[in-house]
This record gives C-alpha cells, structure tokens and sequence, in this order.
C-alpha cells in the first residue's frame, strides 16, 4: 500500500509542468514556470534559425547560495518576470539564461563584457543577435518602486521588438540650477563619477578626472559629468571640489534618478556609457586616469 502512495505522488510530480526547465542537453537550469529559458548556445542558435530577439539573463542560480547577489537574482524573478504582463511579452523571446559562477560560461562573460558590470545583467540583443541594450542591477529591478521597474522593462521590450537602442537617461541638476537630461549627451561617450563631499576616494578620483579631461582636451565626442549623490548642498560642493568645477559638469542628483547606478551606497560609482546611451561600464571604486582612458576609448568602438 505505501508503495502504491509513493508511485502516485511521484507521477503526480512528474506531470506537473513548468516546475523544473531543462535545455536541449537535458540540463536543469532552474524553476522557470511558464517560460522557456535556453543554455548560451541553444538559445542562440535558436536566434539564428527563428529571427526572434533574444534577452540574456546573467545571474546566479545555485540554490545554495545565500548572497546578496542571488537574492537579488530571485528578486528580479519573482517580482519582475513573473508580472503577468512582462511574462507575456518575455515569450515573445528567446530567453537565455547564463550562469555567471559557472566556469564553462567564463567565454561568454567576456563576449558581453560582464567584468564590467555588477549582475543581475540582461541583455537585449535583435534577432540577428546584436545588442541593442542592457539593465544593470536597480536598472533591471528597484524593490523601492517596483510599479516603475516594470514600466521601464516593458519600455526595453516594445523598443527591442522594434530593433530599437533604449538609451539610459536620467533628470539631474547643474550647480547653477539647469535641470539636464542624460540623453542630452548622446552620440558623445560619458564619464559618470557619482560622488559626494564627505568621500576620500572620491577626492582621488577627482584628480584622475582631471587627467582624464586634459588628456582630451576639447574633444567633444567625450563628456565628464560629476553628480553629487548624497544630498550635499551646492556650497559645500563648490568648498570641496573647487579646484575642479569649471572644468567640466557638476550637479546634484536632486531626483534621486542617477542613484539607480549605486551599488549598496558606495562613492565613487563610476558609468562609462557609449555614444547610443548604453551601459559600458558600470563599477564602484577609484579608477586611475589610465584605466578611464582605456575604458572610454573601448566604449567609442562599440
């Protein structure tokens, strides 16, 4: 009788649908419900026969992890791929699901530059597999306005069936009061340093910024934008950074909109982003002026 009860409730498991995904290989890559996510190369081969656009999730999916990172990996799950209306458009598709603590995958971190970029990560790439855009972190998911995250997603996903770029963009004001749009800048290559007063580091970066705008010059093809991120008054910028202001632009994220880029508060957060207004770069930490002049020079060939 008890193995009658066990063989029920086993092929009752098995016929449930949605609960474990498997790729072509028979390789399990976790609870995906309803849609229907590929291994890198499975999904693009499938982008090459369909013609369908594709979105590459980079995350991490072992389920004995219990860092931020993951956390934040079922958050963007939970709360944005399952919204009823974004899982809609997601099957219109070809989901790709790529492993970032997976070793055989390290070929295709590099391809999309992943060392440069916190995850999650998504990717949205045309049907001939060439990137439009990609959502970093908060960009993909912020827990503080979930209704606006997911506006945003669905924006990214009407302009990819398009074959269209979703640059960023955010409101921010000058020090002497102009409000500013980010896509303002655009066919120009920026250098975002999201700053504060009361920051060493940021002090440090401040010089290899001016290295970096003497090393350009008054080539206008690049920007250098400073953002106060911290709510520090206009004056004590000006007390703390007058050395450099004039040089090129300074503001004060006064909507709180380029605060999106921060990982967990930390200054400096430096964005290089390409002249379509695509994430480039996007890291916490001092950047020498050599290592700004390499990273820009990448983001003009893209």
């Amino acid at each position: 009788m008890k193995f009658k009860i066990v063989a029920i409730i086993v092929g009752i498991i098995l016929l449930i649908p949605g609960c474990i995904s498997q790729n072509k290989n028979g390789e399990n890559i976790g609870d995906t419900g309803s849609l229907n996510w590929y291994s890198y190369i499975d999904g693009i081969n499938e982008v090459n026969k369909t013609g369908k656009p594709a979105i590459l999730f980079f995350c991490t999916f072992n389920d004995n992890s219990e860092s931020y990172s993951q956390s934040f990996c079922e958050l963007v799950e939970d709360k944005l791929f399952s919204n009823g209306t974004v899982k809609s458009m997601l099957k219109k598709f070809i989901l790709i699901k790529v492993d970032v603590y997976d070793r055989s995958q390290e070929w295709i971190l590099s391809k999309y530059r992943f060392m440069y970029t916190p995850f999650p990560l998504v990717v949205f790439l045309n049907g001939e597999g060439e990137e439009l855009s990609r959502l970093v972190a908060y960009g993909i998911y912020d827990p503080s306005d979930g209704s606006k995250s997911v506006e945003r997603f669905i924006e990214v996903l009407n302009l990819t069936l398009k074959g269209e770029v979703k640059g960023e963009d955010f409101r921010f004001v000058t020090l002497s009061g102009e409000e500013k749009h980010l896509d303002e800048y655009r066919n120009r290559v920026v250098l975002l340093d999201l700053m504060s007063v009361n920051c060493p580091a940021c002090r440090k970066e401040m010089e290899y910024l001016l290295g970096v705008k003497n090393h350009y010059g008054n080539d206008s093809s690049i920007a250098i934008i400073s953002i106060d991120v911290a709510g520090d008054t206009v004056n004590s910028i000006k007390s703390a950074y007058g050395d450099y202001i004039g040089k090129w632009t300074f503001g004060v994220d006064k909507y709180g909109e380029a605060s999106k880029y921060l990982l967990e508060s930390a200054v400096p957060t430096i964005v290089i982003i390409d002249k379509l207004g695509r994430i480039f770069y996007l890291r916490a930490g001092v950047l020498s002026m050599q290592n700004l002049i390499e990273l820009i020079e990448s983001a003009k060939d893209e």
